[in-house]
């Protein structure tokens, strides 16, 4: 039997990921395993964004909120309980 050859096909695509760019109330830029301090002055370990802002451009409101993950709690939480602000900079 021969070898198989792979064809473009058969390659499993995924989706790129968009980059982010996370600041705090300051205009702080937040990285990976910085501190962020939650609405009741907890220290937490930033992680991660797990869900990007979707936004109404015509409107320019906020449809949904980004979410943050952290070291510290299970789960997501919103981004505006570490008071921060997440923006897509690269799609």
């Amino acid at each position: 039997m021969g070898k198989r050859k792979t064809k473009l096909s058969d390659i499993p695509v995924f989706p790129k990921r968009p980059t982010f760019r996370v600041t705090d109330k300051d205009g702080n830029e937040i990285n990976p395993g910085d501190t962020v301090t939650d609405f009741r002055g907890e220290p937490a370990t930033f992680r991660a964004v797990s869900r990007e802002p979707v936004l109404d451009e015509r409107l320019r409101i906020v449809l949904k909120e980004a979410k943050v993950v952290t070291e510290e709690r299970m789960g997501e939480q919103y981004a505006s309980v570490y008071k921060l602000h997440v923006e897509v900079v690269d799609e």
